[in-house]
């Protein structure tokens, strides 16, 4: 009888002690938990699984939890802001949906206590938003405006007839589009024409309906390929210069065989946006100051810095340019080096190679 008891006594303190130690536990892991960073775009944002792979890689070196989730109405947004705020995320990385409908909705978000940063674009009310990112169509649009008005500067005496070449996807020319024409409106000496396109019109056909033109500007990789061999099927090398959004295989070998006409290209790095944008919010999450001072999420490529656009082409996009991250408060969380000079003469800046994390 008396052996029965301490068996049973024996049991019962072991129990204690696992239940204990269970506890201790789960309290460890509840007071270490990883702050959560939810996400929250709309659908077809630029290259979306580039942007994805960024975010998710970033979250993982930054050492945060990731919830995302794509709206493609004002109600699903409603639906899934009010679905992760039962996580309570420490921060929102978001593109609203509605620059009216969706005050509502941050509003609570910020009343909760979550850091709102904007990408791309935010609500029409002030206070909302820790920080706005502009994204990496918009960057690219900036970088090329900023080529084009170098290059007017310095090779047509501050005067050019510029014209768009007719956009070849639905949306018009898109953010990369607005971002460039608002940009270059703001120099004196430039006339933007928007080009249009006939039925059955070749490229060259185009061309020589606007024989005013002497720079031409196109926001695709497949509108850079035709505006440049119109100028070459003219004869126009020398006369009219190309410049664009967008990078493939054929545009980089043009680079090289038609540096003449292509003076340079800008390439939204979505990639990059994903990345930097979540190493922000990840520091913003755990205290570490202003996280959303980030570097821009486009460069620029021409004939001179061909070896940086191989290497973005054979990383399959999937890459950053060179970086060096600083936990410091207050300081800039990306540090880049200067993007490839834009004048043919120039000799290029060195860019080695980042490892994907």
């Amino acid at each position: 009888m008396l052996s029965l008891s301490l068996s049973k006594k024996v049991k019962v303190l072991t129990s204690l002690l696992f239940a204990v130690l269970l506890i201790g536990i789960c309290t460890s892991q509840m007071g270490g938990a990883k702050p959560l960073v939810a996400v929250l775009l709309p659908p077809g944002r630029g290259d979306v699984s580039l942007l994805k792979s960024g975010l998710e890689d970033a979250a993982r070196h930054a050492g945060v939890r990731l919830w995302s989730g794509r709206a493609a109405s004002l109600e699903e947004e409603t639906r899934l802001l009010a679905s992760v705020m039962g996580h309570k995320p420490a921060v929102l990385l978001v593109t609203p949906f509605s620059a009216e409908g969706s005050v509502a909705g941050l509003q609570e978000a910020r009343a909760a206590g979550t850091h709102v940063i904007c990408f791309v674009g935010c609500v029409n009310e002030p206070g909302i938003d820790t920080a706005v990112i502009d994204g990496p169509d918009r960057d690219a649009g900036a970088l090329s405006a900023d080529a084009v008005m170098a290059w007017v500067i310095h090779g047509r005496a501050g005067r050019a007839v510029v014209g768009i070449w007719p956009c070849l996807r639905d949306g018009g020319c898109g953010e990369c589009g607005a971002t460039f024409m608002a940009r270059l409106k703001q120099m004196p000496g430039i006339e933007i024409i928007e080009m249009e396109m006939q039925p059955g019109q070749s490229p060259a056909e185009i061309l020589q309906a606007y024989p005013q033109v002497n720079l031409l500007w196109a926001a695709s990789a497949q509108g850079i390929l035709q505006a440049t061999r119109a100028v070459r099927a003219l004869g126009l090398a020398g006369q009219v210069a190309v410049f664009g959004v967008g990078l493939d295989r054929p545009v980089a070998d043009l680079l090289q065989t038609d540096g003449d006409i292509l003076q340079s290209v800008a390439v939204p790095l979505s990639y990059q946006a994903g990345y930097s944008a979540m190493i922000a919010a990840a520091n913003l999450a755990k205290g570490a100051g202003n996280g959303a001072e980030i570097p821009t999420s486009a460069m620029i490529v021409n004939s001179a810095s061909i070896d940086l656009a191989n290497t973005y082409l054979v990383n399959d996009g999937k890459w950053l340019l060179p970086v060096s991250i600083s936990g410091a408060p207050g300081k800039r969380l990306f540090e880049t080096t200067p993007t490839p000079p834009i004048c043919k003469s120039c000799v290029p800046t060195a860019h080695p190679v980042i490892p994907t994390p």
